[in-house]
């Protein structure tokens, strides 16, 4: 199945390259065999209240969660028929937009239908007509992910990192827990100046909150697909996806090989060989954390989010 996927990505896959590939077995034993797309019983909904010209798809998600190989992998692959393109010079297929209007980082319930992020055209767009597609990540990888590159996110880890709670060495240096569970608290900076600020307990606070709001909704339709099956299982999650909005595949499907990410802000991102080499691996997936790391987030993260999106705690 991996090979299937480098090869449809013109990826050559010699010697080397292949004795850096995780097996098939490790994959499924995080994720399963299957893709999982959450919402999708709320196609039918979004389909019948918009028409094909008014309907558009674009992607949300907290940082380091794909939201830009999703946008690339539709506007390659996926157009509503009738429906007008996000804007012509950017080459973006009719109905796929790069993000939804309100913002792809932020918050849900605090800024879709009360924000319009600062791109072309996001005036004239109804945001109700905007099926968001909401990339997560497995919370163990992505909490490594933001030690990488944290964005607008703001905690101390000047020890370890990922660190949901402090270290004695962390505790020495004069770190700070939260004061109510022991985690450490994360900031994050939202809207354009990212001066919108929220508080979190944790970074598995921040994971709970942040797709608990899409997780929740029951008043429009909302997808939510995992980053590890985008990443290994695109053309069924794109094209499920690109159904749900009513949308169609536009002849032969075509994979993202390189980073999608652009721009200074994401160096250092994985493009396909580099995410499956990283993503793939059991044993990548809590490096850096501790014991008292893992138990905090056996402990916090929902449970609900876990069994829903099909992420299992790692075994000890």
């Amino acid at each position: 199945e991996i090979l299937r996927v480098l090869q449809l990505a013109g990826v050559t896959v010699d010697d080397a390259t292949l004795a850096t590939l995780p097996k098939w077995s490790d994959i499924t034993s995080m994720y399963g065999p299957r893709p999982i797309i959450y919402g999708l019983d709320t196609c039918a909904k979004f389909q019948s209240a918009f028409k094909p010209e008014e309907r558009f798809i674009g992607p949300a998600g907290i940082f380091n969660t794909g939201t830009n190989l999703l946008a690339e992998l539709l506007k390659a692959n996926c157009e509503i028929p009738g429906a007008a393109p996000e804007n012509p010079r950017v080459g973006r297929a009719p109905g796929m937009r790069f993000q939804v209007p309100w913002g792809k980082h932020n918050p849900v319930n605090s800024f879709r239908l009360h924000n319009v992020a600062l791109t072309e055209h996001e005036q004239r767009i109804d945001q109700t007509a905007v099926l968001p597609v909401v990339t997560t990540k497995d919370p163990y990888n992505w909490f490594g992910s933001m030690c990488r590159h944290q964005y607008a996110a703001r905690w101390p880890h000047r020890g370890h990192c990922p660190n949901l709670v402090l270290d004695d060495t962390e505790r020495k240096m004069g770190g700070k827990d939260n004061g109510i569970d022991g985690g450490v608290p994360v900031t994050v900076g939202y809207g354009p100046t990212q001066r919108n600020t929220s508080h979190y307990e944790s970074l598995a606070g921040l994971w709970n909150e942040w797709y608990g709001d899409y997780f929740d909704v029951s008043t429009y339709p909302r997808l939510v697909v995992r980053f590890e099956d985008v990443m290994i299982s695109p053309k069924e999650v794109v094209t499920q996806v690109c159904e749900c909005g009513g949308g169609v595949i536009k002849g032969e499907f075509k994979i993202v090989a390189d980073a999608a990410k652009k721009g200074k802000a994401h160096q250092g991102s994985s493009g396909l060989v580099s995410a499956l080499t990283r993503y793939g691996d059991p044993k990548k997936r809590v490096v850096g954390m501790t014991e008292d790391d893992m138990d905090y987030a056996r402990h916090h993260l929902r449970n609900d989010l876990m069994e829903a999106f099909g992420y299992r705690h790692p075994v000890r």
